[in-house]
Formats: C-alpha cells, structure tokens, sequence
C-alpha cells in the first residue's frame, strides 16, 4: 500500500470513529431524555397532575415517536383530559360514556384509581338530586333503590331481606338479614322500613326505621317501635319523612289520623307536616328546587306545597275529590297522575272493575282522565319522561306503554316479569309485581324473582342534575344562526296572530326536526311545535295536539270524540291567552335583552311590586351553545331577577346572571 492510500485510509477511519462517537452520544442523550421524561410524567401521574404527565410524555414520544407504551400512556391520558373537560362542563352521560369505553384501553391501570374517584362523582350527580330513591321508586313500594355502582333491594328469595347487587358485573351480596321495604340511600347508608310482630293480624304488625352501612354490618335502629310508624319513609336531602299511626278504636268508633312527620339526620329535630288521614304521599322537587308533598287522602288527591319553607302553611289543597281509593302512580313538575274511578261508580255494577289514569295539572287545577281500562292499575305503573308504563295481566307477562301524548298504548312488551300467583315474600307480604327505574332503565322481579334491570327499555332520560325538567339544554345543532332566527320570527308571528300568544324558543330536535315553543307565563305552561318537515305549527294543551295554521285540524288526541275535544281545546285557547304586550314593554324587554340572546318575550299583564320597584315576567332563550331557556324577572330598572316560588316575593326573587 502506497503512502497516500495508507494516510487517506487514517484520515476516514479518524472521522468515522468521530461520527460513531457523535451518533452514539446522540443516542445516549436521546435515550436519556426520554427516561428522564417519562419518569417525570409518572411522577406527575401519581400525583394526579395530568395536565404536566401528558407535556412530559409529548415531550418523550417526540424524541421516540416509536415508543408503544409511550404512546399507550398518551392514548389514555388524552381520553382522561376530555372526560375531566366534560365533567366539568356537565355533560355528565357524555363522561360517564367515555369511562366505560377506555377500562379495556392498555394502560387504564394508571389512571384507574382517578377515573373511579370521577366516576363516582359522576353517579352522585346524576342519580336523585338530594333524593334517597326516586320518586318512581317510593310509589312502588321502595323495594328497590340505587347509588353509584349499586342498586339495593329487598329479596323475594330470601324472605324479603336486604341485598345490594353491583349493576356492572351483577354479583349479589346480603347487606342485613331482615326485612326491608321503603329503602332509601344517604350518606353510605341505607335506610328503610323493617317490619316485626304477628303478620295474622294487621294491627299487631309493628314497623321501625333501621339503617345500615351500604357495605353491610352493624344494624342502627333509627326510629323504634314508640314511634308508631305507619307505612314508609322517604329520604330528601338531610331531612326522613315518615308517616306516624295515631289512629284507636273506642268501641264500634275508629278514629283514623295519620301525621306526616319530619326529621333532620344531622339535628334529629322532628316537626309535623300534617296530621290528616292520608292513604298514601310521595315527595318530590319541582324545577324551582321546592320540596313539596303529593297525597290520596282516599277520596282525593292533593298536595302540601313548599314543605321546607317556614312560611309555608302545610295545608293539604285537593286537586281532585270526589274519587274511590285514589291511589297516586307518577307525578312531575306540572302533573299528578292516579289511578282515578269515582265515587258514583265505585258501587255500580256497570262500572264494576273498571278504572282508568286521571291526570290534573297541579298548577291550573285542571282534570282529565286520559286513560280507562278494566284493570285496575294500583300499583303496576310507572311514570316514564312521556310515557305510563303498566303491567297487563290479562295478557300474559306484557307491559304497555302509554303515550302521554297520543294517550294510547304506543307499545307492547313481553317480560318474564314473576308470577302472579307467587308475588310475596316473607310473613309480611312483600308485594313484587311492580315496576321500578334503576339509572333510568325499567328493572322488575323476573319469573324466578330475581331483580333484573332491562336495559332496552328507557323509563327516563338521566341527566345532569342541573338540567330542569322543561328547559331542556340541548346540544349545538348545526342549524345556521339565520336560518334559525327566521323559523323563530315566522312562529312567533303565527301564534302572535291567531293563539294572541307571546312564545319563546325553547329547543329543536334534530332527529324529528321540530322546533319547541313555550309561552312566556311561568305558571301556565302553553307548548307550541313547528314541524319543519310539513309545516305545521301545533298547540299542545290537555291531552289533544292541533294544527293552528291548518284551520286548528286534529293532529294528535286521546282517541274520543275529536270533534268535542277540538271545541274544548279552542275554549280553553280562549281562556288560557291573555293577549300581548304592548310596544312600551316589548321596547322595555328588548331595552333589558338586546341582540345578545336568540329570544325573548314578556308577559302583558303578569307584574308585581315589591318596595317601589315593578317586575314584569319574562322568558328568554340565550342561544348557543346550549339553547338555555329561562323564566324570570326583570325589575323596571332593567336588573334580572329569578324566583325560589310560585309567586314572586321579596324573600323570593333573587338577581341573577342569566347564561
């Protein structure tokens, strides 16, 4: 080898050990940064701190862009970014959707511990708002309750004793070994009636409160024996309601009086809600957050208003007398529905059997039976967002749903739901052939008496506690601004026209394409739908739908005579309308709104005054994201006020920021 060659050949193997020193300093560097960054990512997870895990790992999957579990840890971290953002923004279905689909993601095990603590949050919001079962619940017995990942419930199989069954996987577990009935959920326990005595004879059955922790153990008597307890307990924020048995018998003469009768769990102070003889009551939250109490007083149903209120008088109002064992199976914010057979044909043998679903608006105190039928529904329904469920024996195993819309049977389902002839448990009767809601879905005893919650069938839509029964948030549609404000100022001038009606939007459903309408009064609720498929702008008052841009031409009715249901409608348009506001109050309304909202309106005559200043009822709709509609107040010197009651008080309007 020549001299050149031999120095050419120094010279490259000099810059080649230079450039493999360099590359695999690089390397090391590289491979060291990236350690470093995912040892500081885990360190931010075990922390809880998310946000920094996911820039560390960024950080570390840009240098090593094919790092599997790199990767993996990001797949995870961003999914757990969007389900906390929805958490936040409330949409908590939509959360709880998203954890149900990353737990067999690689990786879920490091964020396992955190999703559990969201998911929990998530199912403390969205079960009851402050109630210790639903109300749907309570009115079937209280057999059955849920929270959380849980659902408790009184087991036919086991003498009617206490069990909770994880709603996931279905695994059973005894929590106390008596019977329970009335169960209700609060603050890890569960509460519930626990019956005792001779079950041969009716006054000899004795009944107290007990309580136990939700994971089983030692039992609490919460009220005993002394405390005369009637029937059922039901569970509203911190306070136990129960019905207390103070009824004799001197001679041939009884005297029946049962009170209604109030305690905090924190102070244990007790007060008296009414000392009537009530056959049976549930209790219920209105959109306004007020408790209030709905009974059968046997002859009647009623209701007790604003309970928690100091101020409240506890007067029992009928809604609806003149009625035989009147027994109450839904109720909402507008509505009371029960099953109804008056007193003229309790007797007759005509009418013998017969029976049917009474409905009275406990706003208006208008009545109508809107469902009749030959059985007898007590105790076999449930009341769904829009439908009636009903158990038909006569049939075999079916369920009817009954719109309340069209009222008629829209739907038949066939069930295992357990038999007739074997519905009780234990010495005291445990009555199983109900109906009941567990996060929203029908759940029933099947033929062999085992709970089962039968997820095709929707009773109600659970949403985010927030979400009021009749100002539905909707999401974004992908409606164009002015297309939308064109459809709302062609409605709002129909009705304006020919119902002399002030209407606010109210939401649009995408799937039917109609957009819902509401009147501006708080108190008397008025819907409007413009179908934008055929046009049609319809009324909906009182069981019966009509067209009132198509000469008022039936769309939907109860299935009687439409012709006297259409008159009764037009009459009761003629009452329900109070005309509208004058151009001073539509400038002064526009004065307080501006182009800042999508829709506003305000009522004519509807106002109040309270220390010099005058409030006008109003409605407005604040546009996207969400649509949100409220009924308020707007004082004369343009301040915006909400009510905590009917009627607008000083104690009751309170400023707000309306969004």
């Amino acid at each position: 080898m020549n001299k050149g060659k031999r120095i050419g050949l120094i010279i490259g193997t000099a810059i080649l050990s230079i450039i493999l020193v360099v590359v695999f300093s690089t390397v090391a560097v590289r491979s060291t940064t990236v350690k470093k960054s995912v040892e500081l990512g885990n360190k931010y997870i075990a922390e809880g701190n998310y946000k920094e895990a996911i820039i560390a790992f960024e950080k570390a999957i840009n240098i090593d862009t094919k790092n599997k579990d790199v990767k993996e840890t990001l797949d995870i971290l961003y999914i757990y970014e969007e389900i906390d953002e929805l958490v936040t923004a409330g949409d908590l279905t939509a959360a709880q959707t998203k954890l149900e689909e990353i737990k067999d993601m690689p990786k879920f095990d490091i964020i396992k511990e955190m999703a559990e603590s969201i998911e929990q949050v998530i199912e403390d919001e969205i079960i009851k708002d402050g109630m210790g079962n639903s109300v749907e619940n309570h009115l079937n017995g209280g057999l059955v309750a849920y929270s959380g990942k849980y659902v408790y419930y009184s087991n036919p199989n086991d003498e009617s004793t206490l069990y909770k069954m994880n709603i996931e996987s279905g695994e059973n577990e005894k929590i106390a070994d008596e019977n329970a009935k009335y169960i209700n959920i609060y603050n890890d326990y569960v509460y519930y009636i626990h019956c005792s005595g001779d079950p041969q004879i009716y006054t000899d059955v004795k009944r107290e409160v007990k309580r136990v922790s939700i994971n089983g153990g030692e039992i609490e008597t919460v009220l005993g024996l002394d405390e005369n307890i009637h029937e059922s307990i039901q569970i509203v924020d911190d306070t136990l309601y129960y019905d207390a048995n103070y009824s004799y018998m001197e001679g041939f003469n009884y005297s029946g009086r049962y009170d209604i009768i109030a305690m905090n769990l924190e102070t244990l102070e007790k007060k008296t809600i009414n000392n009537l003889n009530i056959f049976q009551w549930v209790i219920a939250k209105n959109i306004n957050e007020e408790v209030n109490l709905y009974a059968s007083h046997r002859y009647s149903v009623g209701i007790i208003r604003d309970i928690t209120n100091e101020n409240s008088s506890l007067e029992y109002e009928i809604l609806k007398g003149e009625l035989w064992n009147a027994r109450i199976v839904g109720v909402n914010d507008s509505n009371i529905y029960y099953n109804v057979l008056h007193l003229d044909q309790a007797f007759s043998e005509a009418t013998r059997g017969s029976s049917g679903i009474g409905i009275t608006n406990h706003l208006t105190n208008q009545s109508k039976v809107f469902y009749e039928t030959r059985d007898f529904l007590t105790g076999v329904c449930i009341l769904g967002d829009n439908i009636l469920f009903n158990i038909d024996y006569d049939n075999g195993q079916k369920i009817n749903e009954i719109d309340l819309t069209t009222k008629r049977v829209s739907n038949s389902i066939y069930i295992d739901i357990c038999n007739s002839d074997t519905v009780r448990s234990g010495p005291y009767g445990h009555y199983y052939p109900k109906l009941f809601e567990v996060k929203g879905y029908l759940a029933y005893f099947n033929e062999n008496n085992e709970l089962t919650i039968d997820k095709d069938i929707i009773v109600k839509e659970m949403n985010n506690k927030e979400e009021e029964a009749e100002e539905e948030n909707i999401e974004e549609t992908t409606l164009e601004d002015e297309e939308l404000k064109e459809i709302i100022r062609f409605v709002k001038e129909e009705v304006k026209n020919i119902c002399k009606e002030e209407v606010v939007f109210q939401s649009y459903n995408e799937d039917t394409n109609i957009y819902d309408f509401r009147n501006v009064r708080q108190y008397t609720t008025v819907l409007y739908h413009y179908n934008a498929s055929n046009g049609d702008i319809i009324i909906d008052v009182q069981a019966i739908q009509l067209a009132i841009n198509d000469n008022f031409r039936v769309v939907a009715d109860r299935g009687n005579d439409v012709t006297s249901f259409r008159q009764m409608l037009l009459d009761d348009i003629s009452m329900v309308t109070i005309g509208l506001p004058s151009e001073e109050l539509r400038d002064f309304a526009k004065g307080v709104f501006g182009e800042d909202v999508l829709d506003y309106g305000i009522s004519p005559t509807v106002s109040v005054e309270i220390d010099g200043y005058k409030y006008y009822q109003a409605a407005v709709n604040m546009g996207t994201p969400n649509y949100n509609f409220h009924h308020v107040y707007i004082r004369e010197d343009g301040k915006v006020y909400k009510t905590t009651d009917v009627v607008a008080t000083k104690d009751t309007l309170v400023e707000t920021i309306l969004d």
